[in-house]
């Protein structure tokens, strides 16, 4: 069973490459899922794992990239699944 949350991701986080860190944290921690920009400046997406790696995984979100500033992190939680998807990616 893996945990899956959603997330919007607030501050300077679009043209600091925030998903493209995102996803080296992610495949670091064995997370999956995606990430995108939004059109108001915030970075959005969705990912799973086993709890102790999804725990790593935001605990960097709530830090972000080196060049980035997070204000805030908006988690969902949901209830766990069997199946999840097989990597991280980028959306455009």
């Amino acid at each position: 069973m893996y945990e899956k949350i959603s997330f919007v991701v607030s501050g300077r986080v679009q043209g600091v490459c925030f998903r493209a860190y995102a996803q080296e944290a992610a495949r670091a921690s064995d997370v999956t899922g995606w990430i995108r920009n939004r059109a108001d400046a915030r970075v959005e997406g969705e990912a799973y794992a086993e709890r102790d790696d999804l725990e790593r995984f935001i605990s960097w979100l709530r830090q972000g990239s080196p060049h980035g500033h997070v204000d805030h992190v908006d988690l969902s939680r949901f209830e766990p699944v069997e199946e999840r998807p097989p990597t991280f990616g980028i959306r455009y």
